[in-house]
């Protein structure tokens, strides 16, 4: 019996042994790796001109990422790993004649398994590795410690120097995952924000930003698979204009701008499916991935790249662009009577390629299929004095590889209500929130005669559903002051109010469209300068009226068309609502504001921008 717990003992403890060996030898999974020095993450171990064959010579140069420089490592279960070239995985990281002198040079040579190409790849910390060799016991270096192009590799007596410790850097190789063709690109935080090119100015170093899908020539981009799993993503608009790492940089954070395209990593990218529809977008020139900057998902959000984590802010879905385009709705009082009235609702008559519409109606709370068809019209009835309806359509066609769809049309309001104008009034900003005064006509006949039981109900836009809903109810006593939570500059919301009549309640037309950001800015932003009679040509840049709410302000010097980079032109970056600055005589300058406000919790809010001011 003692002799079996012995042989128990004895296995249990070999597998143990076994585990942690493998935990300590075995570092570093199987796969592609680009190899880069702790000298300078910069220079990678690469394959001299890129040749295959017995003897070619192993050297420093600076990192692009390209197959010279990608390495398949697998591990070969005894501890040792063999490190072949992506471009031929016969060949493999050979120690010269297997020597075991110092300054023994490293080489390619045709896969042999023998001592000379088998290494053991030790964690040294900080993200790096001694790679050493089982021949001799001595370690891969960068000869003389030298960063250049052309620097040798050689194996030394490992004394963990920092020419002898190295980064193993996954190359991820994902194949063809999309097909080509034109897309939109959205956020997985939002659906309904998209990449976009800032203000739609075709030029080189132009930003790339998030913003609300508008369905414009600045969200549509054109991908197209190079080779070796890359793609370009290029702007439909201008197929020569690509997304670009700014200046091919390697450091977290670095921009993405538009810039001509030329075959460079800078502009080549992998797109990893990540499941759920959506993908990572990986650049080549740094294997850093595509990212909502601070991963707010608003209008403006820079548009950088980070270490891959395949965050939330990481994932985009790509949207093909069809040739259908957004139909334009009609809705015509086409009869009516002292207590009916029809509408006749439909695409526009010019609207030809089509095969039938989908129309969906919305009191206010989610929009439901009210008709799909080959009809261009549908007839809808009211009674007089019911609420009105919100309607929406969308156009398709049947095609060989199956039905499309257009996007939806704006809504339009059809209202048979009273007529009961609400007038909203801004007054200032409480807690974030924009605050206004409202007041409802009261020189009506049905409402002021029942005014005690009157509701008034706030709607706002839904971009995610594309739907007018309900926001928020007040009953009664309602002309005074109420908030509209809206920080966006897209944000609108309606308003009507309702009354009983007979035990019926009956309902007013719908208001126009408010936009809280839109009415704050167009009131506010506009710029003016002072120039003094100084030898010295000082200006100062002044806001025409007085802001108390928006306390933060970016100012960039700009081209004539308000262009500008985010970095090289900004001029001015504080809470001060003025600036001053010296121009020369005979110049002309142009100069632009972003506004913003901070809230109580110092969270920054964008307002709104100024208008383009000329200074000569």
């Amino acid at each position: 019996m003692k002799k079996i717990k012995y042989i128990i003992t004895v296995i249990a403890l070999f597998f143990i042994f076994t585990i942690n060996a493998n935990a300590v030898n075995n570092p570093i999974k199987d796969g592609v790796y680009t190899i880069t020095t702790a000298l300078n993450n910069g220079y990678a171990v690469d394959l001299t001109g890129g040749k295959v064959a017995n003897s070619s010579n192993i050297e420093l140069y600076k990192l692009h990422g390209g197959t010279a420089q990608q390495f398949k490592v697998t591990y070969l279960k005894n501890g040792y790993y063999k490190i072949a070239s992506i471009k031929n995985t016969n060949y493999v990281l050979d120690v010269a004649g297997g020597k075991k002198t110092n300054g023994t040079n490293v080489w390619l040579y045709k896969s042999n398994n023998s001592a000379a190409q088998q290494w053991i790849i030790k964690d040294v910390g900080g993200g790096y590795y001694n790679i050493i060799s089982r021949a001799n016991n001595l370690a891969l270096e960068i000869h003389g410690a030298k960063i250049k192009n052309g620097a040798n590799i050689d194996v030394w007596q490992n004394k963990n120097a920092k020419n002898q410790k190295f980064r193993f850097n996954q190359v991820v190789t994902n194949g063809k995952t999309i097909n080509n063709g034109t897309y939109i690109i959205s956020s997985y935080i939002d659906n309904t924000k998209v990449i976009d090119l800032y203000k739609g100015t075709i030029a080189n170093k132009q930003n790339i930003e998030l913003y609300t899908f508008k369905n414009n020539a600045a969200q549509k981009w054109n991908v197209t698979y190079i080779k070796d799993g890359y793609y370009k993503i290029t702007l439909a608009a201008n197929n020569s204009y690509a997304l670009n790492v700014y200046g091919g940089k390697k450091a977290n954070g670095t921009n993405i701008q538009l810039y001509k395209y030329k075959d460079d990593p800078s502009v080549h990218w992998i797109i990893k499916d990540v499941g759920g529809g959506y993908y990572n977008i990986i650049s080549k020139s740094n294997n850093l991935a595509l990212e909502i900057h601070g991963a707010k998902a608003v209008n403006l959000a820079n548009i950088d790249v980070w270490q891959n984590k395949n965050a939330k802010n990481q994932k985009f879905k790509f949207t093909p662009v069809t040739n259908l385009t957004e139909p334009k709705i009609e809705a015509k009082l086409t009869s009516s009577n002292s207590s009916e009235k029809s509408y006749s609702i439909g695409v526009n008559t010019n609207y030809q390629t089509i095969t039938g519409i989908e129309l969906y109606k919305s009191s206010g709370n989610g929009y439901t299929l009210a008709y799909r068809g080959t009809s261009r019209t549908v007839t809808e009835k009211f009674k007089t004095n019911t609420k009105g309806y919100f309607y929406k359509l969308r156009a398709y066609k049947d095609t060989a590889n199956g039905r499309i769809y257009s996007t939806y049309s704006d809504p339009i309001t059809v209202d048979n209500g009273f007529d009961a104008t609400t007038k909203l009034t801004y007054k200032n900003i409480a807690n974030s929130k924009y605050v206004y005064n409202i007041a409802v006509n009261s020189n009506i006949e049905n409402y002021q005669a029942q005014k005690d039981t009157a509701i008034l109900e706030i709607f706002k836009y839904n971009w995610s559903t594309q739907d007018f809903e309900l926001y928020k109810t007040v009953n009664k006593n309602f002309n005074g002051d109420i908030t509209l939570d809206s920080n966006y500059s897209l944000d609108s919301f309606r308003v009507r109010v309702s009354i009983l009549k007979n035990n019926v309640r009956i309902y007013s037309k719908m208001s126009e469209e408010i936009y809280p950001n839109y009415y704050y800015s167009e009131k506010h932003f506009n710029i003016t300068n002072t120039k003094t009679n100084n030898s010295d040509g000082t200006i100062k840049l002044n806001l025409s009226s007085p802001i108390t709410d928006v306390n933060y302000m970016i100012i960039y010097e700009t081209d004539k068309d308000g262009n500008y980079d985010r970095t090289k032109n900004m001029i001015y970056d504080g809470t001060k609502l003025s600036f001053s600055t010296n121009i020369p005589s005979n110049t002309t300058k142009y100069y632009l504001m972003k506004l913003y406000r901070y809230d109580t919790s110092n969270n920054l809010y964008y307002v709104g921008e100024s208008n383009l001011l000329k200074v000569n």
